[in-house]
């Protein structure tokens, strides 16, 4: 990874912090901020995919053929 795009992420993280600081909403998916919260994804057969994150929450979403 570049220099420049992981002080890119790091801004964008930090951006993401202050945010929650003043309890603003966050409308706009961020894949940095995902993928740093994301501990695993896991792909059933059925083609499902469960994500797990750090905070313990999980959820799982069917996937299209």
């Amino acid at each position: 990874m570049k220099k420049n795009e992981i002080k890119l992420k790091v801004n964008k993280f930090n951006i993401f912090i202050e945010t929650l600081k003043k309890g603003e909403l966050i409308t706009d998916f961020d894949e940095t901020i995902f993928n740093f919260n994301l501990e695993k994804a896991i792909v059933h057969k059925d083609k499902s995919i469960t994500f797990k994150f750090y905070s313990g929450f999980e959820t799982t979403k069917k996937t299209g053929e």
